[in-house]
């Protein structure tokens, strides 16, 4: 399993998600194809099962520009079925599974968000 820290880089020309901002304001439910450099910024392990937990750190974030999104739709389609050993849907075929979870059950009580690495 793996969290994310919910610190963003503070480096404007580091987290391109500022561009969108007022359209998140908009609509905090469209969503947003976007591309991510991170890296591991602590591992947590529980003391009573022994699990451990990797958060990562965001580096930097774009959005993808909306004329590229089907483009850029391969890579994101690829990197899922590598990672789950399964076909999946176009990103315009499958509407918003495709996208990743559902953004009212991903994030926990802590401003954080959780992903499953899959497994």
């Amino acid at each position: 399993m793996a969290r994310s820290s919910s610190a963003l880089p503070k480096d404007a020309t580091k987290n391109g998600l500022d561009a969108i901002a007022s359209e998140l304001l908009l609509d905090q439910l469209k969503r947003h194809l976007v591309l991510a450099v991170v890296d591991g910024s602590k591992i947590t392990t529980g003391t009573a099962t022994g699990d451990c937990e990797a958060t990562v750190r965001v580096l930097r974030i774009e959005q993808v520009h909306p004329g590229d999104v089907a483009e850029a739709g391969r890579p994101v389609r690829r990197a899922l079925e590598y990672r789950s050993r399964d076909t999946v849907l176009p990103i315009d075929l499958a509407g918003p599974v495709a996208c990743g979870p559902d953004p009212q059950k991903e994030s926990d009580h802590h401003g954080e968000t959780t992903f499953d690495a899959g497994g």
